[in-house]
């Protein structure tokens, strides 16, 4: 008897199947993602390193929200082209920009510092807007298995510079804004690696010496680990958002820290060689590893401790994907 044919003629309709289904859920997701604001509040949230990764798919989860959003941009032509799509958000009719990229290099405090006068001409308008939330999102990992460290041109170094310098700077420059605007939100994304992680051989825990700038100094030459320095960055976040919430006690302002999760596909990577960027990029995000997210998930997260309801008057958290 033929049976050549026999065990596979339902090849052909399971092929077209799958097709419609992967059809589908592309259409969908491009939907979802692509729904547009119902309206604009007239508030404004401050965004630093939303030009790629989690960072950008929050902005857009705060447009879609009705809050224009004013970018922290190292790559002017980068933020110009994220503006560009999140104007495709807008409302219906709204003519006036829902995004708006000013230059900001976060290794430079002098940088900091001319964007933080930039925003507060903006939100002066005219029309003059309330600030409504300050998202500190951007960050950096140095080379893992660097030797030495890499110093800011302020004399710090970068990581710690980018990742936690520039972002306290920030905040106490827009504070005045922001309890002007209350109630208003600082978010702080950090990351789970702040914390104690693993005891084996080869573990490197996060330790910071914050005595003085003095013992900072000394321990950035005496253990340049890369993901040490990190590490000690992102606690530094944490360290400071409950610190400010303190600070912000009898204020109409609060803050919080949280982690996005483990995020391999963004600018995270940019420092870790050409080999290793294209693992953490394009194969890590496919591996079945539960601590890998994605940005829609860390979005998630952003987006519920920025403008979740449950939270208003609520400071001193942190949440995690």
């Amino acid at each position: 008897r033929d049976t050549s044919c026999m065990h596979f003629d339902w090849l052909p309709k399971a092929v077209l199947t799958a097709a419609a289904v992967a059809s589908a859920y592309y259409l969908w997701s491009r939907t979802k993602r692509r729904t547009k604001a119902t309206r604009m509040t007239g508030k404004v949230a401050i965004v630093t390193g939303a030009t790629s990764g989690v960072g950008r798919v929050a902005a857009e989860r705060l447009v879609k929200n009705g809050l224009k959003v004013l970018l922290a941009c190292r790559n002017l032509e980068a933020g110009a082209k994220v503006a560009r799509a999140l104007q495709e958000l807008a409302p219906v009719g709204h003519a006036e920009p829902v995004a708006e990229c000013i230059a900001c290099d976060l290794s430079s405090l002098h940088s900091v510092r001319d964007f933080a006068k930039e925003c507060l001409a903006r939100l002066q308008g005219p029309p003059e807007c309330s600030l409504q939330l300050l998202l500190l999102n951007a960050g950096m990992c140095p080379k893992t298995n660097q030797t030495e460290p890499t110093y800011s041109a302020d004399g710090f170094e970068e990581c710690f510079a980018t990742n936690h310098l520039a972002h306290f700077l920030l905040a106490k420059l827009l504070l005045p804004k922001l309890k002007a605007s209350g109630p208003s939100r600082v978010v702080v994304v950090s990351s789970s690696l702040h914390g104690a992680q693993g005891t084996g051989k080869g573990s490197v825990q996060p330790m910071l010496r914050v005595g003085s700038l003095a013992e900072l100094r000394l321990d950035w030459r005496e253990r340049p680990n890369g993901m040490l320095l990190y590490k000690n960055s992102k606690l530094a976040n944490v360290l400071f958002s409950n610190e400010l919430q303190r600070r912000l006690q009898g204020t109409r302002v609060t803050c919080n820290a949280l982690s996005p999760g483990f995020i391999p596909n963004t600018g995270l990577s940019r420092h870790q060689g050409a080999v290793a960027g294209v693992f953490m990029r394009y194969v890590m995000p496919w591996l079945p590893f539960g601590f890998i997210s994605t940005a829609d998930k860390g979005a998630d997260c952003i987006e519920y401790v920025a403008l979740s309801p449950e939270l208003d008057g609520r400071g001193g958290g942190y949440y995690a994907a």
